[in-house]
């Protein structure tokens, strides 16, 4: 099952509300899908900010309308840790 990815000149609250409602028709909870969304999400705005500050100079492709605006997970949802955070946490465990 592919995970969505922002459409060219999508807003980014029309994309997660559409990558979550695509995960969770395909069975995944529904604070599990937010968050692979708004990784989903955070991913494309970096791989934008990158071609933005390419050599050239020149943006090459905008996938989001608002590169720096990437609105805060629906309330009572968390944003996912990174691996690290998770091993960290582990091994604070006794």
């Amino acid at each position: 099952m592919p995970i969505p990815v922002p459409n060219d000149g999508e807003d980014s609250k029309d994309f997660l509300s559409r990558c979550i409602g695509f995960l969770v028709g395909e069975g995944k909870p529904n604070d599990q899908a937010a968050a692979i969304c708004y990784n989903q999400l955070e991913k494309s705005v970096a791989q934008d900010k990158k071609l933005r500050n390419s050599s050239s100079g020149e943006m090459q492709f905008t996938s989001l309308q608002n590169l720096e605006e990437v609105p805060p997970l629906p309330e009572g949802f968390e944003k996912p840790k990174t691996p690290l955070q998770q091993l960290e946490d582990s091994l604070r465990q006794p």
